[in-house]
């Protein structure tokens, strides 16, 4: 698999974001270093589920972005562009009914399309380098039934080339990462194309009861709002709520750890 631009192919490896960071310990990928696998062996999704994934038919990468001197309370900017940069590029494949499940998960219709897991490394105050590691879900024809999973192929009755769809991920990375400092504008874009906007679906927050909710809109802190039928507004932070419906994650969350001196 070859790339006009800086990378490093691995048929199998137990995930790119491990190998990505692993070479953070011993050098300084350049902005825009990829790291591209047929397969992980150890690809993880939100709160542990386990990705599953035919070998070569999707797209497991991780690129490396920075340095970005980006203040670490500013962090939640970092999943607005990651985000959008994956639905662009989607986009730009002609998939239909995108939508964005908060934080960063990409959706077409009800089901999970795609996801992204960011680990930052923080200086001092200000987060100086990203890795993103994005999956999509792309040739793959068949998923667990316990998952709303689908593919590019699901979804448009056509195969796609792998690579072709890594570099314009990459490029959207590239576009959407030297936009951070314009804050309002990712935040609406964001919450312009964010799932069950306005719509009623059931949610549960850890150790609570299901309630029905709208979501209103994402705050630049990152925690989500929802309105419950009676008028409540309710926020939460990641992690604290169950949506549905469920599905596959392919990478998702994210790591921040302090860089060595």
């Amino acid at each position: 698999m070859y790339f006009g631009f800086p990378h490093l192919y691995l048929p199998e490896t137990d995930s790119t974001n491990a190998q990505l960071l692993n070479m953070l310990a011993n050098s300084v990928p350049q902005h825009g270093f990829m790291v591209i696998a047929d397969f992980q062996s150890e690809g993880r999704g939100q709160f542990g589920r386990k990705w599953v994934s035919m070998p070569g038919q999707n797209l497991l990468a991780s690129f490396m972005l920075g340095p970005l001197e980006h203040p670490a309370d500013r962090i939640f900017d970092l999943q607005l562009a990651a985000s959008l940069a994956i639905f662009y590029s989607l986009e730009a494949f002609e998939m239909g009914d995108l939508s964005i499940k908060w934080p960063n998960d990409l959706y077409s219709g009800d089901d999970k399309i795609a996801g992204i897991l960011l680990q930052n490394v923080l200086r001092g105050k200000q987060v100086h380098g990203c890795v993103a590691g994005v999956g999509v879900n792309v040739n793959q024809s068949e998923f667990p039934p316990e998952l709303q999973a689908t593919s590019m192929f699901l979804r448009s009755g056509r195969h796609f080339q792998v690579p072709d769809l890594a570099v314009e991920v990459r490029r959207q990375l590239l576009h959407w990462f030297a936009r951070l400092s314009d804050r309002a504008s990712l935040l609406k874009q964001y919450n312009e194309r964010l799932y069950g906007r306005d719509c009623w679906k059931h949610y549960a927050e850890q150790g609570g009861d299901p309630f029905s909710a709208i979501v209103r809109e994402v705050l630049d802190d990152g925690r989500i709002a929802l309105m419950e039928k009676n008028g409540n507004l309710r926020t939460f932070v990641h992690g604290t709520l169950q949506g549905s419906p469920r599905g596959q994650t392919p990478e998702t969350g994210g790591t921040d750890f302090r860089e060595r001196s």
